[in-house]
């Protein structure tokens, strides 16, 4: 049984899978990270309510980066709608995640030498402007 999540339902979240996938099939990683092997990924934190549609494949997501042996911060609540740490201030303040949770996500990202962004191409020259 699918969780009651009052703003997604399966039908209308078709259209925003096919809108993101494009030519892509269904089963593409880069459209489900599940069809995908997770081994080698950096760090992943995950944030889930059990009323958000997508709430059982963020379990599954769980086990198998688990399995894969990624580092992965699950954090579940109860009741969350999908994009609940996205939603309005009023909503986000009765049911905010702890602080010292975010700043553990934070500190995990930046120690993991797979978050740091990779280093600059060097500018390429524009045409006309090589030194003769």
């Amino acid at each position: 049984m699918l969780p009651h999540d009052p703003w997604l339902c399966r039908e209308g979240t078709r259209v925003f899978i096919d809108l993101w996938r494009r030519e892509l099939p269904v089963d593409d990683p880069l459209v489900s990270p599940l069809a995908g092997d997770l081994t080698g990924l950096g760090p992943i934190s995950l944030y889930a309510g059990t009323r958000d549609i997508l709430w059982p494949d963020a379990r599954l997501l769980v086990t198998r980066a688990r399995e894969a042996g990624v580092d992965i911060d699950y954090h579940e609540q109860a009741d969350l709608l999908h994009v609940t740490m996205r939603a309005t201030p009023a909503i986000t303040s009765t049911t905010a995640l702890p602080r010292k949770s975010l700043q553990k996500t934070l500190i995990r990202r930046r120690a993991h030498p797979a978050a740091r962004p990779a280093p600059a191409a060097p500018p390429t020259p524009r045409r006309g402007s090589e030194s003769r």
